[in-house]
């Protein structure tokens, strides 16, 4: 089973925030679920954009937002959505191309 539940920053994730791939949502554009206690919001991990108005996404900690941009992060989420749903959706991002291309970068130009 793919993975579903991703690690968020401390001290958020004990204040009841989650980042998950929830079931059954192969027909929507491939994204994750921020989750606060009741209040969901849905990142696009294609185009890296909010899907919905509200929830207001300035809600969400800047700390957590940064967390969920990260290439590796990125990387993660779209492994796991491709796993689940990538035989009908799938993300087409590569962020794992990517994130290796920059730490092959990073490693030529400490040499």
């Amino acid at each position: 089973m793919p993975k579903r539940d991703f690690n968020i920053p401390q001290p958020h994730k004990s204040n009841g925030w989650k980042i998950k791939i929830r079931g059954r949502e192969y027909v929507e554009d491939p994204h994750i679920s921020i989750i606060f206690k009741t209040t969901t919001w849905r990142f696009n991990i294609r185009d890296l954009k909010f899907m919905d108005i509200s929830p207001d996404p300035s809600d969400i900690p800047d700390d957590v937002l940064e967390h969920i941009k990260k290439l590796e992060n990125l990387a993660e989420y779209e492994k796991a959505w491709d796993e689940e749903y990538g035989k009908v959706n799938p993300v087409n991002k590569n962020y794992a191309d990517e994130l290796k291309k920059l730490e092959e970068e990073s490693k030529d130009g400490q040499k």
